[in-house]
């Protein structure tokens, strides 16, 4: 998330299309599909250029980031738990 903030500092819409794809990526792998969903929109803004209308959708991803944070911790204080 920092790296889509730094590409949106530096205006650049290469940098921000990685970040957003790489993210999209490890979201899908981690199973928190609307994280997905929302680093796929910011995906598409850095292949079309328009990252200065990501700014909102970065700061959404992040509550998002912070939401599914909370939900991994949950699950792996529940499984030491039962171990």
């Amino acid at each position: 998330i920092i790296t889509l903030w730094h590409a949106l500092e530096i205006g650049n819409a290469e940098k921000f299309f990685s970040a957003a794809h790489s993210l999209k990526g490890t979201s899908g792998n981690l199973g928190a599909m609307v994280m997905m969903a929302i680093a796929q929109e910011l995906q598409v803004l850095g292949q079309s250029g328009k990252i200065q209308e990501g700014e909102t959708k970065v700061r959404e991803l992040e509550e998002e980031f912070e939401r599914v944070k909370t939900e991994l911790r949950q699950m792996v204080m529940t499984c030491e738990a039962k171990s």
